[in-house]
């Protein structure tokens, strides 16, 4: 979180990969990795249980 480079050189793989998808939510399991992925993909990422109780109201 320090170091914004050293995250966005550790998530380019999954970042490219996940830029080529339109999906109606992206899910992470842990904050840090929401912040990073969200940051590294400019997708809105949420923690999974936060999207699994959108889902069930």
């Amino acid at each position: 979180m320090l170091h914004p480079e050293l995250t966005a050189s550790a998530t380019a793989p999954e970042a490219a990969s996940v830029r080529g998808v339109d999906a109606s939510a992206y899910a992470s399991a842990n904050r840090t990795c929401e912040l990073g992925m969200s940051r590294a993909t400019g997708r809105s990422y949420r923690h999974v249980l936060e999207i699994l109780d959108e889902s069930l109201a």
